[in-house]
């Protein structure tokens, strides 16, 4: 869901601003990067599911693999981006 609701709606917003082109695009991939690894160390520090958070992030990283440049392929025209 975060890989393709939140760049959408990211987008969405971006176009009802009149937001466009490169900077835009930098908005847009910022919110399609996985979950950062320092949320390990704080679930950890705070007593969460430390061991859960190590298996969110290795499959948000992997999944990442494949939509990031899938977000750049099919945004960056929508975006006026080449």
């Amino acid at each position: 869901v975060k890989f393709v609701f939140t760049p959408a709606v990211t987008v969405a917003i971006c176009l009802a601003l009149g937001l466009s082109g490169t900077a835009a695009m930098v908005v847009v991939l910022v919110q399609s990067m996985p979950t950062a690894s320092s949320s390990y160390m704080m679930a950890r520090q705070l007593g969460g599911d430390a061991p859960l958070m190590a298996g969110i992030i290795a499959l948000q990283t992997l999944l990442a693999v494949a939509t990031v440049p899938a977000t750049l392929l099919l945004v960056g025209p929508l975006l006026g981006v080449n």
